[in-house]
C-alpha cells in the first residue's frame, strides 16, 4: 500500500485507524494487521454478479459474507474455497458458485462495468453513486455522507 499510493507507515496505520473507527460506527468490524494485503477480487465480482442475476435477494448477503471474510477474518478473497464458502455463508448454491468460477462465466460482464465506472471517473472504492450521477468517493465519515445526501435531495 505504501508504494501503490505513496503513504508512510506511520499514514498507512492512521488511515487502517481512521477507517477502523468508521466502520465501527455502523457496526462492521475491520481487523487490519501490518501483513494486511489486498487481494484480486475480480472472482468475488463474478459470484456478485451471478448472485444478482439468479438470486437478487441474497445478493447483499453474499456482499456482505466477502466483506466479513476480508475486512474481519482477513482472508483471502482470490481463493476459490473463500468464494464459495461465502457464497454458502450467503444462502446461494456453493457447487453453482464454485462452477461460475471455474468456468469464467460473467468474466465480460465484470469487466464492462468495470470500464464503465472507470469510464465515469471512479479508481478506488469505496465509490456510492446517486441517482447515476452523483459520486461520494472514498471511506468518508458518516457526516460527509449526510451532508452530501442532505445537497442531492435539495437539488432535487
Amino acid at each position: 500500500l505504501a508504494r501503490k499510493y505513496g503513504s508512510t507507515p506511520e499514514q498507512s496505520a492512521a488511515n487502517r485507524a481512521a477507517i477502523t473507527a468508521r466502520a465501527a460506527e455502523v457496526g462492521v468490524e475491520m481487523n487490519f494487521r501490518d501483513d494486511s494485503r489486498m487481494w484480486n477480487t475480480f472472482d468475488a465480482h463474478r459470484l456478485l454478479h451471478w448472485a444478482g442475476l439468479t438470486a437478487p435477494d441474497k445478493q447483499a448477503a453474499l456482499k456482505h459474507a466477502l466483506f466479513g471474510a476480508h475486512f474481519t477474518q482477513g482472508r483471502n478473497v482470490s481463493d476459490a474455497g473463500v468464494l464459495t464458502e461465502a457464497a454458502e455463508t450467503a444462502g446461494l448454491d456453493r457447487a453453482e458458485a464454485a462452477e461460475v468460477l471455474a468456468s469464467g462465466r460473467y468474466m465480460q460482464e465484470v469487466r464492462t462495468a468495470q470500464a464503465l465506472w472507470r469510464a465515469r471517473g471512479i479508481t478506488s472504492v469505496p465509490a456510492v453513486v446517486v441517482e447515476d450521477k452523483y459520486l461520494i468517493s472514498g471511506g468518508q465519515p458518516t457526516q460527509v455522507f449526510v451532508n452530501a445526501l442532505r445537497e442531492i435531495a435539495g437539488k432535487a
